[in-house]
């Protein structure tokens, strides 16, 4: 005849499969970094191309300004139609 188990009992053996799974868990990530070729170098790398490119854009920008909006001259809609054929 089986013997049923308290609830105390089943709390630990719950408790005790979660820390099991919590370390295998902890031991395949260990696992998982000694044998990584990868790092966040290659990460780094593309963030840092962007930013410069980014910065090299802006600096750009504001070093070249174009033609003021408030100095273009205003082009209203019998140009746009002679313009346009």
């Amino acid at each position: 005849m089986p013997s049923e188990k308290s609830n105390a009992d089943k709390a630990k053996e719950g408790n005790t499969s979660f820390f099991n799974i919590a370390a295998a868990l902890r031991r395949a990530k260990e696992k998982g970094q000694k044998n990584s070729k990868y790092t966040m170098n290659q990460y780094y790398g593309v963030m840092a191309a962007f930013c410069a490119t980014m910065a090299g854009a802006g600096i750009y920008t504001f070093l070249n300004p174009a033609t003021s909006f408030a100095t273009m001259p205003i082009i209203d809609d019998n140009n746009i139609l002679v313009h346009n054929g």
